[in-house]
């Protein structure tokens, strides 16, 4: 959801009309599980293919070795086999109670995947040493409300509150004279 405070309308509605396009894009292409860009660029890493990735998805992909890098492997997006392994990967699994995996399934799924030490990205294509799936899911949110902000700040939009999904959430400046 996106609330806003004192925007002028005029300004107010392509912005709104630019920040839905960007979430339908990245919602599909961000998503290691459906049908967009990254599922795809999963598809041809899992069989030991080059996968050339689009600028936008390059720059998230980008930002997640970084992190992955700078934390010393303890943030690794190239955790797509255990977020399936897990259930993690489909809402009607999410709401199921589901056992943990058995610590065989978990063990056999990190010895046959890569990690984020494995992955390179240059020239718009992904590489991987090892087969591996990534998942953009722990920065996807973040990295959106960030593009968000940037999107509504060009616009000329100082008092915002954008919540997606309730767990990641922007507030831009105030609602009237109050925090948000």
């Amino acid at each position: 959801s996106l609330q806003l405070a004192g925007a002028d309308p005029d300004r107010a509605a392509p912005a709104l009309a630019d920040i839905q396009a960007f979430l339908a894009v990245a919602g599909r292409d961000w998503y290691a599980y459906g049908d967009g860009e990254l599922s795809r660029v999963n598809a041809a890493l899992v069989a030991g293919e080059p996968a050339p990735v689009s600028p936008e998805l390059a720059a998230v992909i980008a930002r997640a070795l970084d992190l992955a890098a700078r934390s010393g492997g303890r943030f690794d997006p190239a955790v797509g086999d255990l977020v399936t392994l897990w259930g993690f990967d489909r809402a009607e699994r999410l709401a199921a109670t589901l056992a943990p995996p058995p610590p065989a399934s978990v063990g056999a799924a990190r010895a046959g995947s890569g990690t984020a030490a494995d992955v390179t990205l240059a020239d718009g294509v992904v590489r991987a040493r090892r087969p591996l799936r990534l998942d953009l899911g722990g920065i996807a949110k973040g990295t959106a409300l960030a593009r968000i902000g940037a999107r509504l700040t060009a616009a000329g939009i100082a008092n915002a509150l954008v919540d997606l999904g309730g767990s990641s959430l922007l507030a831009l400046g105030t609602r009237g004279d109050r925090p948000w």
